[in-house]
């Protein structure tokens, strides 16, 4: 039998989603799933997106990836959430958007999942700065301005994804967002 919206809407519209037994709904769910996207109603729409990830299908990636660009915070949020249960190499790029993000709570919800993702033996990469004409940079600002501004140049022109949360917990305006920060360097490895 076809997955249909009317379904897909009827148990997301649950207080309290059963989204293992909703996940059977399978690849099927997908499209409908990426409508209630484009949908006004922002916690169905993040609902969804948490769905969609418990998916075992490629399409999943493709609505938390475009979840995370949503325009309402809380769906974004539940995109940094859903990425903990896919694959991790697809979704490193969406953690690492999130962590730009201007909203205190999805970069929160972003630094969790990275956590999480972390302790789960996923390989996040070590920070590096990009290119090496940047290291070169940093190498000569070291001779100018000591070992220590240098370094500060080269992390902050780290765009990785462990750069991010150490420029986060070193700089972020907000200090719950540097104390979870720092306490997700800890926790990876």
């Amino acid at each position: 039998m076809a997955v249909t919206l009317e379904q897909v809407k009827n148990i997301l519209n649950r207080d309290e989603p059963n989204y293992m037994e909703a996940a059977q709904l399978g690849a099927e769910a997908i499209p409908h799933l990426q409508t209630l996207l484009q949908e006004e109603d922002s916690l169905l729409a993040s609902k969804a997106t948490y769905l969609a990830s418990m998916i075992n299908s490629d399409q999943a990636i493709t609505v938390v990836k475009e979840a995370a660009g949503s325009e309402h915070a809380e769906v974004r949020a539940a995109a940094a959430a859903a990425t903990r249960n896919l694959p991790q190499v697809p979704v490193t790029d969406v953690l690492s958007s999130l962590l730009d993000d201007g909203d205190v709570s999805v970069r929160k919800v972003t630094l969790k999942s990275i956590s999480a993702l972390g302790a789960s033996g996923a390989d996040l990469g070590k920070a590096k700065p990009r290119g090496g004409a940047r290291k070169g940079a940093a190498k000569k600002g070291a001779k100018k301005a000591g070992a220590k501004g240098a370094k500060k140049r080269a992390a902050d022109q780290d765009d990785s994804l462990l750069g991010k949360v150490r420029r986060l917990a070193e700089e972020d305006a907000d200090p719950y967002i540097r104390e979870i920060a720092n306490d997700t360097l800890k926790q990876l490895p």
